[in-house]
């Protein structure tokens, strides 16, 4: 009986700690999501990227073709906090452009991070969509240059960029390692609950 109730034990103990971890964190320093498992997102040097494998297998869609960029010497906005820029491939909405939303495939995503900077400087926002339907909205100063942005312990499912301007994100760093289903957690709750009336009977 006390091995079954140690076993319930550690079985609450694990749904506690699986919903402390879908708590979606954001942050302003791409270490952190780094820390979190994130790896970089390699940008393909084609003229228009629809899509990119990501490093876990996964696919991540564009709402519509992004241009590749390379970021010259004369971008002295772009942020040097993670290294020299020079160099660095990025992705560009396109003049005009103002909106691009962002699918992973075939899991959420638990960390995510990048740089975005708006062209020319200009307000925007993004907003990540949870897998439970809610949805977190931050907005973005375009005065500062490129700033970066992240999440962590999340369960997204998209992520919509939109503002007054078009504008280009780089350095793109995920980790998209797939969080157990509420399902799942019930399911195994439910059958350590099980098991402990089971020998509650026995010993009846």
């Amino acid at each position: 009986m006390k091995k079954t109730i140690s076993l319930l034990a550690a079985g609450l103990m694990l749904i506690c700690t699986v919903g402390l971890a879908n708590a979606t964190t954001m942050t302003n320093d791409l270490n952190d999501v780094i820390a979190a498992g994130g790896v970089g997102v390699s940008i393909p040097g084609v003229s228009s990227v629809s899509s990119l494998i990501d490093p876990f297998g996964g696919i991540i869609t564009f709402s519509s073709p992004m241009q590749h960029r390379v970021v010259g010497s004369s971008w002295t906005t772009w942020s040097s906090t993670y290294g020299d820029p020079t160099g660095l491939d990025v992705l560009y909405t396109g003049s005009g452009v103002t909106s691009i939303t962002m699918s992973f495939a075939p899991d959420t995503v638990k960390d995510f991070g990048f740089e975005l900077e708006p062209n020319p400087f200009a307000t925007l926002f993004f907003t990540l969509g949870l897998q439970d339907g809610s949805a977190l909205t931050q907005m973005v100063n375009g005065d500062g240059g490129a700033l970066a942005f992240g999440f962590t312990g999340g369960d997204v499912e998209w992520l919509a960029i939109f503002g007054q301007s078009d504008f280009a994100i780089g350095r793109l760093i995920m980790d998209s390692a797939p969080i157990p289903e509420p399902s799942t957690i019930l399911l195994l709750a439910g059958g350590l609950a099980g098991l402990a009336l089971l020998k509650r009977r026995q010993k009846a």
